[in-house]
């Protein structure tokens, strides 16, 4: 009988309990992301308020921060939010997990909430993703904004190009920070999942630093439209980049806007 591969605490990775290299991998996109994120929900709705789930290091709350927006960041890993804090002390964080928002006790109702990067593909199973989507729609106000990101198993299941790397790591960026990665990626039909086996070394002496072991929950469109829209959401658009121009699905990742009814 085939091993089961443990998946347990996924909030725990090289990069996410080391929050410099976190930044250092992912800033050369943020400032195109924010760029988008003002675009869209400035377009869409009145947005002053902003809860970032999943906000890792909390690039992303300071960049919207200063274009105006009062932003809040929680993330499950502590190490983050503690970097989160020292760095940017202008916005508030707190340690705290999707699915359970409400145990935070933020006084207000948020205008937009952003779940971004891989944080919502983390639920698994159709229970999670229920409970998150009730937990975000608990902490928008009316009529408030959600922005969801996902992996897109069209990209590579239209093209027949998946074979045994999903979403490629930059390696360049890891050699810059002297460390090298292995990824090796693979589809779980029956739970409709990818797992990922991600093996970290110190260029220096090629010594293993951690072997990070995930499960992402793999989505369709029209899927997450039913799931968003059978509770209490309506879907705004879709778009396959941040480029609120491109609305092709095509790419490895789909960003969903959606309203709270």
């Amino acid at each position: 009988m085939k091993k089961q591969t443990s998946y347990s605490n996924q909030s725990s990775k090289f990069y996410f309990d080391n929050p410099d290299i976190w930044e250092a991998l992912r800033n050369h996109s943020t400032e195109n992301e924010v760029e988008f994120l003002d675009k869209i929900l400035s377009k869409n709705g009145s947005v002053t308020s902003i809860l970032d789930v999943g906000c890792g290091s909390g690039v992303h709350c300071i960049k919207l921060s200063k274009l105006g927006y009062k932003t809040t960041g929680i993330d499950l890993n502590e190490k983050m939010i503690v970097f989160a804090k020292n760095a940017y002390p202008e916005c508030e964080f707190q340690v705290g997990d999707m699915r359970k928002i409400e145990e935070l006790g933020f006084s207000q109702k948020f205008d937009a909430l952003l779940c971004l990067c891989t944080t919502f593909t983390y639920n698994v199973n159709n229970l999670e993703i229920l409970e998150t989507l009730k937990s975000f729609s608990n902490s928008l106000a009316q009529n408030g904004l959600l922005v969801i990101e996902i992996f897109n198993p069209i990209s590579f299941l239209e093209k027949n190009k998946f074979r045994g790397s999903f979403f490629l790591e930059d390696s360049k960026k890891y050699e810059d920070l002297g460390l090298q990665v292995d990824v090796l990626h693979t589809v779980n039909e029956k739970r409709q999942t990818i797992s990922e086996i991600k093996k970290i070394y110190s260029k220096t002496d090629g010594k293993l630093l951690k072997e990070d072991r995930t499960e992402f929950r793999l989505w369709f469109p029209q899927e997450i439209k039913y799931f968003l829209e059978t509770n209490g959401f309506s879907v705004i658009e879709q778009y396959g980049r941040y480029d609120e121009n491109y609305l092709d699905l095509d790419k490895t990742r789909i960003i969903t806007l959606a309203k709270k009814l």
